[in-house]
């Protein structure tokens, strides 16, 4: 693919330099001399040969209400501590830097405990401001 860009990126000219000793695929397929592909067959879907493992804790549907200051672990494996709380979910300060969104609905855990972000309260989870 970026074979392709590259070449068809020139407005007047294109020089391909090549090496002598490897030999490319793709300079058979510029000259006209790449054999055509062999069709593909469909087959049957192949069942992996020992069972995906996962490393995070299955999911539970339990609640979890975050606190000012609570740390929290997201799907993706980022974990930060909760500095705020807004109509969108709440804003993590993540330990590798930076802050991230997590919006309610979402799973998380919260040491062992795994479950559904919730508002605190049932409200509007906007009454914790940042403290950065």
């Amino acid at each position: 693919r970026v074979m392709h860009v590259a070449v068809t990126r020139g407005r007047e000219e294109v020089v391909v330099l090549a090496s002598a000793e490897r030999q490319s695929r793709f300079l058979d397929e510029l000259r006209g001399l790449a054999r055509k592909p062999r069709p593909v067959v469909p087959t049957a879907p192949r069942r992996p040969s020992r069972p995906v493992v996962s490393t995070a804790p299955a999911p539970s549907r339990d609640v979890i209400r975050p606190n000012l200051g609570d740390t929290l672990r997201v799907r993706s494996g980022h974990t930060g501590v909760v500095i705020f709380r807004g109509d969108g979910g709440v804003h993590l300060r993540l330990e590798a830097g930076g802050n991230l969104l997590v919006p309610w609905g979402e799973t998380v855990w919260r040491g062992q405990e795994s479950g559904v972000l919730s508002r605190p309260n049932g409200g509007g989870g906007g009454s914790g401001q940042t403290q950065r």
